[in-house]
C-alpha cells in the first residue's frame, strides 16, 4: 500500500485488515522485517548528550501500529504495547529492543527512560515497553519501534507494509489484501 498515510486513517485500515476473513492478526509497519532492508537512525539517550557529540549511536528504526508485536510474534518482555491513544499530539513514546535496553542502560530498568533522534529539537520519547530482539539480515541489532500514528505528519516514508498473521496460504492472503484495498478504494501495489 503506497502513499496511504495522507488519505486513509491508519488505525481504520489496520482494523479492516484484522477483521478480514482468515486473518488472525494484522498490523502496519514502515519496514517489512521479513523482506530485509534496514532504516537506521542516530539517537541520543537523555543525559548522554555529551557522549553523542563524539558520535551518536545508531538504532534500527521502525514505525508500527498497535498489534505489531503480537502479529509478528515478537515477545513484549516488559511494559506495554502501543495503543490507539499513542497518536499525534499525545506524549511521544517508544518500545525498544532488549538489546538496546541492556546496552544503553545496563543493570537499570529502561521503562520510563527517555531518548530522542540525534537531531536538534527532536522530542524526547519515553520508553513504554521492551521487546524481544529480532534478527535483521542475520544480525542482532539494537532497535526502536515508534507508533506510526505519532509520525504520520513527518511523511518520512513512502510505503506502508501490511503485516498479516493467517492460517491461509499466501495467495489467499494476497486476495484478502486486495479485497480490503478495493473495499476502501485504495491502491494495492
Amino acid at each position: 500500500f503506497r502513499k496511504l498515510q495522507d488519505k486513509y486513517p491508519i488505525e481504520q485500515l489496520r482494523e479492516s485488515l484484522s477483521a478480514a476473513a482468515g486473518v488472525q492478526a494484522a498490523a502496519i509497519s514502515s519496514m517489512n522485517p521479513l523482506r530485509g532492508g534496514t532504516w537506521s537512525t542516530p539517537f541520543v539517550a537523555e543525559g548522554a548528550e555529551e557522549m553523542a557529540r563524539r558520535g551518536a549511536e545508531s538504532v534500527n528504526h521502525r514505525l508500527v501500529t498497535p498489534g505489531f508485536f503480537a502479529t509478528m510474534k515478537i515477545p513484549l518482555l516488559r511494559g506495554r504495547d502501543f495503543e490507539p491513544q499513542d497518536r499525534e499530539g499525545a506524549p511521544p513514546v517508544a518500545i525498544i529492543s532488549a538489546r538496546l535496553a541492556a546496552k544503553r542502560w545496563p543493570g537499570q530498568e529502561a521503562i520510563g527512560k527517555r531518548l530522542r533522534l540525534a537531531r536538534d529539537g527532536s522530542p524526547l520519547l519515553t520508553v513504554v515497553g521492551i521487546a524481544g530482539d529480532v534478527r535483521d539480515q542475520g544480525d542482532l541489532r539494537e532497535a526502536w519501534y515508534l507508533p506510526l500514528a505519532q509520525h504520520l505528519a513527518a511523511g518520512s516514508f513512502d510505503v506502508l507494509n501490511p503485516m498479516i498473521r493467517s492460517g491461509l496460504d499466501a495467495q489467499a492472503v494476497a486476495h484478502t489484501l486486495r479485497a480490503v484495498a478495493q473495499l476502501k478504494g485504495m491502491p494495492a501495489e
